[in-house]
């Protein structure tokens, strides 16, 4: 995957969460109440029950309790549930208490009645525009959004209110920022005719530059594999050292390439007439390990479980099966009549995006060796680049960022 989420990033998510320890509360009259959400309240999207403690109680232990069930339980001081709402009907009602337990005691909350509320598919939440006006890649990391702005570098957002997304710092990087790669804390651009640029986010206000490698040609894409950096320029794939950027090897290749994505160390690489497997684990001497040749002009690629999608031009998405590493095989198609500029892999479902402005969701689970569409949105502008996690879609829409919902 481009992004991988390690435990250490912790910290960045309690930096933008900006939370305080509120749990002794002297305006409680109650031993323990539920803060979040408020009684009554119509929740659209997943949230945190949150815990509060009356003056004099100490808790060891929260337990959470939906419509009486017991479904989770926190022992930190944080105290608080993680509520997925997608997990139940849209309209339906729910009853919430909380459980605290003290070293010789326990205490219950008054019950809370929420009702759940959202729409099937895609749903709009918010657009943010750079100060730049310019949004060709997109990267998500917890609560921070890492957007590639061509010619102005690298900005951040805090997207901890995804209804509001807030400017936290810009790297003005020295070429033209395509795309960026995370692994805690450092950030990897794909910096076009400089290369690739590596920054120190552990201080999201203030981005530390680190290292840079000079590419040979123009550097379109970036991908962290489990030990190494993965750099696609326009003929070639560099592996570069994860903690300077120091290079291991560069292998040429007889296409123009456009994006890399990995799993482990392999390479699945998309160029304008090829797809490529590359087997990275000796740095120094990779191995092409399978391809697909004669493509219409791919330009981006997801892969998800034995399947690699790839956004194939005026062909549209194409499905192969890499079961067979070494023998990728044709599935499926799903053509528009659209020009195919990205694509990326939810659970169950694809994501794809086009010159013409639109977003598609696509299911390739529901019956095996197809590609069905499920819905679509009009993004307004060029879609450059698509990230998904965890229901949300962050679309880089040529000048916008467009953020959204997608419910199955």
């Amino acid at each position: 995957m481009k992004t991988k989420l390690v435990l250490i990033a912790l910290t960045l998510f309690l930096v933008f969460a900006a939370c305080t320890n509120n749990l002794t509360n002297p305006t409680i009259a109650v031993p323990i109440a539920i803060g979040t959400p408020a009684d009554g309240a119509v929740l659209t999207d997943p949230q945190n029950i949150t815990a509060l403690s009356g003056q004099g109680y100490i808790f060891t232990r929260v337990d959470f309790y939906i419509d009486s069930l017991l479904v989770g339980s926190d022992s930190t001081l944080s105290f608080q549930y993680y509520f997925n709402i997608f997990n139940f009907n849209s309209g339906s009602s729910h009853s919430i208490y909380v459980m605290g337990f003290t070293s010789d005691s326990s205490y219950a909350s008054q019950l809370i009645h929420v009702t759940i509320q959202y729409d099937h598919g895609f749903s709009y939440i918010s657009t943010y525009r750079p100060g730049s006006q310019h949004a060709v890649g997109v990267t998500n990391y917890y609560n921070a959004l890492f957007i590639s702005t061509g010619d102005a570098g690298l900005e951040v957002l805090d997207i901890t209110n995804k209804s509001r997304p807030t400017f936290r710092s810009r790297l003005d990087t020295p070429g033209q920022a395509l795309h960026s790669a995370i692994e805690y804390p450092f950030v990897y651009i794909a910096d076009r005719d400089q290369g690739v640029t590596m920054a120190n986010f552990s201080n999201v206000d203030s981005l530390i530059y680190l290292h840079r490698y000079i590419s040979q040609s123009l550097t379109k894409d970036v991908a962290v594999s489990d030990n190494y950096i993965l750099a696609v320029e326009n003929d070639g794939l560099s592996i570069l050292a994860q903690v300077n950027l120091q290079p291991y090897s560069r292998r040429i290749f007889q296409d123009i390439l456009n994006y890399v994505v990995t799993r482990h160390d392999t390479a699945y690489v998309v160029g304008d007439n090829g797809f490529y497997i590359i087997d990275c684990t000796d740095p120094v001497s990779s191995t092409l390990v399978g391809s697909y040749n004669n493509l219409g002009q791919g330009k981006g690629a997801a892969i998800a479980d034995t399947f690699a999608f790839i956004a194939n031009g005026s062909d549209g998405v194409i499905v192969l099966s890499i079961a067979h590493p070494a023998n990728p095989r044709f599935l499926a198609r799903f053509n528009p009549g659209q020009n195919m500029t990205t694509v990326t892999a939810g659970t169950g479902f694809l994501f794809a995006g086009s010159y013409s402005n639109m977003v598609y969701a696509l299911d390739y689970t529901s019956q095996p060796g197809t590609i069905q569409i499920v819905d679509s949105f009009n993004a307004g502008n060029l879609v450059e680049e698509i990230t998904f996690n965890s229901y949300h879609l962050y679309v880089a829409a040529n000048t916008d960022i467009e953020i959204l919902r997608f419910v199955p």
